[in-house]
């Protein structure tokens, strides 16, 4: 149940044809430096929201191995990161959870440790193991909270609240949901509180709650209309 991303203004091109477009990389791979690693994690991400998914595979490799041979850990991290979730939205769950904890064991600041431990989370989550996933993703909230960052925390208590509804812990999932949104509205991040009310309303359209749901939906969908004709408007200003 993902949240729909608002419609761009005049788009030059659909999003089938962007995904046939051929982008060629703007660096020279022979130049071993940090630089060009950094240079490749760009590329890599654009294939991937490109849907390039076998290409930026290949290139996330090469980065890999040129971080490796240049000792540039960071650029390892991430793109080792990039490759669990390459792996992820393949379904591919056990590689996911590999290339996680080798991201993990790469990890030198909280931040990263962070990322690595929600992205296993996410492998754990998808495989079905969700009391794994639940612990992991309680030691991201803390690590999230304590660098004081709520767009993160928002977006691991979603992923709480989500673990506990899958196992049937449907009050639980409901604290978690209840305390994403209130910090949603205390950031006035619209996209967040959007998502998180619709999420609202399936939970209560799963268990026969007809009228919750439709407040929830029916707020995500007013919402989501202000937002659009936020971005319309502004786009011929």
């Amino acid at each position: 149940m993902l949240f729909a991303l608002l419609l761009s203004v005049l788009p030059i091109f659909s999003f089938a044809q962007l995904n046939t477009i051929e982008i060629k990389p703007n660096f020279d791979i022979s130049e071993e430096t940090e630089a060009t690693v950094d240079s490749v994690e760009i590329y890599v991400e654009d294939l991937m929201r490109r849907n390039q998914l076998l290409k930026a595979y290949e290139w996330t490799n090469k980065g890999i191995e040129l971080s490796r041979k240049i000792g540039y850990r960071k650029g390892e991290f991430k793109l080792t990161l990039l490759k669990s979730g390459q792996f992820l939205n393949r379904n591919m769950t056990d590689s996911t959870i590999f290339y996680s904890e080798y991201a993990l064991d790469l990890a030198e600041t909280d931040l990263e440790q962070k990322q690595a431990l929600n992205s296993l989370g996410n492998g754990h989550a998808k495989a079905g193991r969700s009391i794994i996933a639940i612990d992991l993703y309680e030691q991201v909230l803390a690590l999230a909270d304590s660098l004081q960052n709520e767009r993160y925390s928002v977006g691991v208590l979603v992923n709480l609240a989500t673990a506990y509804s899958g196992m049937g812990q449907f009050d639980e999932g409901l604290r978690y949901f209840y305390e994403a949104l209130e910090r949603s509205e205390e950031m006035q991040n619209k996209e967040f509180i959007a998502l998180i009310t619709n999420n609202l309303g399936d939970k209560f359209i799963s268990i026969g709650n007809f009228d919750q749901a439709e407040y929830y939906l029916q707020r995500s969908r007013e919402i989501s209309e202000r937002e659009r004709s936020y971005q319309i408007s502004s786009g011929f200003s």
